[in-house]
């Protein structure tokens, strides 16, 4: 703070962590005072319809860090106000801008969305798993569907004693999601099953890849896809 208080391990003069605060971009309503292009015209973005502007200082440093806070509550609702605090400090990042952290300027330096979320994931005892992981699909006619074939996600073994959180599945290439039982959540020593079929768009191999994205420091969990159109 620019008040003279020294920085200390609880208060860091009163900087907890530094957000973006200039120039940055957020969406509006357009029906609210600062969306009114005939007030704000120059803060919104043009062929935005009102529904985009631009915003700077606490206005758009607080609802960053706000954010940050709701994705660690998604992973970990039961997180209390010194755990978020202690995650956001420890994963802070010093660089040559801040100098050595803490400071009264920086607090503990700027703030680090996934590296605070790593430590959320830290916290949790999850063992994900995809077996298998490559699936090779025969021969199938272009614009024609294959049978679908399975993979199962697993979250067991001695290290897995709380729930895995899944985020999303999804596969890119000529390969579709067919059915998915595992939800967003996977309990300890559960399983649970993903079909995928093949839909060649043109002749040839083609290839793909299948991703599970959850709160595991070792995600996402990935299956390589391949098939040849006929």
């Amino acid at each position: 703070m620019r008040d003279g208080r020294s920085p200390t391990a609880s208060t860091y003069g009163g900087v907890d962590v530094v957000t973006p605060g200039g120039n940055s971009f957020a969406a509006y309503s357009p029906t609210s005072y600062w969306g009114d292009p005939s007030l704000f015209a120059f803060n919104l973005i043009q062929g935005g319809n009102g529904f985009y502007g631009r915003h700077g200082a606490t206005s758009a440093a607080a609802p960053i860090l706000v954010g940050a806070i709701a994705l660690l509550l998604q992973m970990n609702p039961h997180l209390t106000a010194t755990q978020a605090r202690q995650y956001l400090h420890q994963s802070a990042v010093a660089d040559k801008f801040t100098g050595t952290t803490p400071n009264l300027n920086w607090g503990t330096g700027k703030l680090n969305v996934l590296g605070a979320a790593d430590l959320v994931a830290q916290a949790y005892h999850t063992n994900p798993v995809v077996s298998p992981t490559v699936l090779n699909f025969p021969s199938q006619p272009v614009a024609t569907t294959s049978a679908q074939m399975t993979v199962t996600l697993s979250n067991t073994g001695a290290g897995a004693t709380d729930p895995l959180g899944i985020t999303t599945i999804t596969t890119t290439g000529d390969f579709k999601l067919k059915t998915q039982a595992c939800g967003t959540s996977l309990a300890a020593g559960a399983s649970c099953t993903i079909q995928v079929v093949f839909k060649p768009t043109a002749t040839g191999t083609r290839s793909g890849t299948l991703t599970i994205k959850d709160f595991n420091v070792n995600g996402p969990q990935t299956v390589s896809l391949s098939g040849t159109g006929s």
